[in-house]
């Protein structure tokens, strides 16, 4: 039976095809409907989704998978957005970081924060601005 030809991951050879790999972006929120909508809209645009409904399974998600991205809402119960920006310091590599809320006065304290978030956006996002947003930031988006 004959073998498949080996590609550039196993003979190093730079003219065999190469795959890219996907971003991977984890999405934080704990309303499930954005949550869900945001990471179908990254996955139709070629990225790899994680979705987690609150900041402590959030953290998991990213010291588990080690995202490119991770897109979170600011007003959570129990481990806010402001708080997982912090939280997200001590993960290695750290990852770009969006946060959103449709609250004005989280949105202004998260910018007087250090966060280290990459961009604060209002509730709602439009979606396709933050796909492109993404794929503007991200590596083989």
């Amino acid at each position: 039976m004959p073998h498949p030809p080996p590609d550039a991951a196993t003979t190093g050879d730079a003219a065999a095809p190469r795959q890219t790999r996907k971003p991977v972006v984890v999405v934080i929120d704990d309303q499930m409907s954005i949550a869900e909508v945001i990471a179908f809209a990254l996955r139709q645009y070629g990225m790899k989704t994680e979705v987690a409904f609150d900041g402590l399974t959030g953290i998991e998600a990213v010291r588990r998978l080690r995202p490119d991205a991770v897109v979170a809402d600011i007003l959570m119960p129990g481990l806010d957005g402001i708080e997982l920006a912090k939280a997200l310091r001590e993960v290695s590599p750290e990852p770009l970081l969006i946060l959103m809320s449709g609250d004005l006065e989280a949105v202004r304290a998260a910018s007087k924060s250090f966060t280290g978030a990459r961009a604060i956006l209002d509730k709602p996002v439009p979606v396709r601005a933050l796909v492109h947003y993404l794929k503007s930031l991200l590596p083989a988006a």
